[in-house]
């Protein structure tokens, strides 16, 4: 069975992008589960590419005209978006997309092991 997200995100005033998603998963799998990291992956690539749509990690555009934040592109370091797409995961399955890349950096290490430890509730 194959399941699809996706999603319309903001670019720019009255400018979108559409973020598609596509799995396989097995016939007794969770469909609810899939989805949501799809939606997690689409929502972690969308701060990546444009991250003066967020906030604290969260977004800050809601309706036609943007805030004055957004209007102004700000300067965010990659560094920061991948530490914040790394800890708005919502599921270990979406965080676990980041293993390798957090290899590659000490800052980003540290960020999914504190993660990871957070969704498993320390276990």
């Amino acid at each position: 069975m194959k399941v699809k997200y996706e999603q319309l995100f903001p670019t720019a005033s009255f400018l979108n992008c559409r973020i598609g998603l596509e799995t396989d998963i097995p016939d007794d799998g969770d469909v609810d589960m899939e989805l949501r990291s799809l939606k997690d992956i689409a929502t972690a690539f969308h701060m990546k590419e444009f991250p003066q749509f967020y906030q604290q990690n969260k977004p800050i555009y809601n309706g036609e005209e943007p805030p004055k934040e957004i209007q102004v592109k700000s300067k965010v370091a990659p560094l920061d978006n991948m530490i914040t797409a790394i800890t708005t995961c919502t599921s270990v399955a979406t965080l676990k997309t980041f293993e390798k890349l957090a290899k590659s950096k000490p800052e980003f290490q540290e960020a999914y092991d504190n993660r990871l430890k957070e969704l498993t509730n320390g276990i």
